[in-house]
């Protein structure tokens, strides 16, 4: 469960770096 947690978080992160960019 906490792995699809972790997963969400990471791809939220890497969108939000990606519109930074």
């Amino acid at each position: 469960m906490n792995k699809i947690s972790t997963y969400r978080k990471q791809l939220g992160l890497s969108q939000r770096q990606l519109a930074t960019h």
